[in-house]
């Protein structure tokens, strides 16, 4: 029988689809994605990012972890959140590092236009990233009895999925052996991000995710019989469609010529 978080992945193949395996992404492969346009996808990427970090704030002070502990059993599944929540933190912060590095060494702007005192407009934002931006800022602890975590744990689940299949659909797409050193943008795209954000050391920590979610859901089923399952099934659902979305429209609309 299939898992819970295959069958997430399966409820929507199309809206999948236009996430993973976006126009953006097949230039990307072809090296004829310009540094401008790249510059302005890395702007959003770094205030993503930031969205990211607050979005694991808001997780982490309304995690409800036990106030008893037993050395005996494996951690809990909300401890493991933790876990799993303050491992994704600790990474983001290297990789908008490794952004900015990487925008200096090759000269791309990724600042987006501001406003007054530091202050980016909302309109000269991606939609995807306002998408996101709203996502994680409106974390927050579900009142139900069963599972009131789930639907952060998709949230951070279905972004690190789906974005990692997308890279490595991106990687499969570039032609063995092809020249990057006339791609318009130096490079970049095809020796250091496509090969960067494909690399299955990130699987691992997806993997993780979906395991907790897998195991978490099938405990509540052993405890509260089969019915429950819609119910958690519904609700996954929903922010899925949300996470989507989002990722779908993080991509730049373009078209290569």
């Amino acid at each position: 029988m299939p898992s819970f978080t295959t069958l997430l992945l399966e409820s929507d193949e199309a809206g999948y689809k236009r996430a993973t395996q976006p126009q953006f992404l097949a230039a990307a492969a072809a090296g004829k994605v310009p540094k401008e346009v790249l510059g302005q996808w890395l702007a959003n990427e770094r205030l993503f990012l930031h969205a990211y970090i607050k979005g694991v704030g808001r997780l982490l002070s309304s995690l409800q972890l036990p106030h008893l502990s037993d050395s005996a059993q494996a951690p809990d599944p909300v401890t493991e959140f933790l876990d799993l929540s303050v491992e994704g933190l600790a990474n983001a912060r290297p990789e908008e590092k490794f952004l900015t590095e990487t925008a200096s060494k090759y000269g791309i702007n990724i600042n987006l236009p501001a406003h007054g005192d530091d202050w980016v407009a909302e309109d000269d934002k991606i939609e995807g990233l306002r998408r996101f931006e709203a996502l994680f800022g409106s974390i927050t602890w579900n009142d139900s009895t069963f599972l009131p975590w789930l639907e952060c744990a998709v949230l951070f689940y279905a972004t690190d999925k789906i974005y990692t299949d997308a890279w490595k659909w991106a990687r499969s797409q570039v032609e063995s052996g092809s020249d990057a050193s006339r791609d318009l943008d130096d490079g970049i795209l095809r020796q250091l991000l496509i090969p960067r954000w494909s690399n299955p050391e990130w699987d691992v920590f997806v993997e993780r995710l979906g395991k907790l979610i897998d195991d978490s859901v099938e405990q509540e089923i052993k405890l509260h019989q089969e019915g429950i399952k819609a119910r958690l099934s519904a609700r996954a659902r929903e922010q899925w469609k949300l996470v989507l979305t989002a990722e779908e429209t993080f991509w730049p609309k373009f078209q290569a010529v």
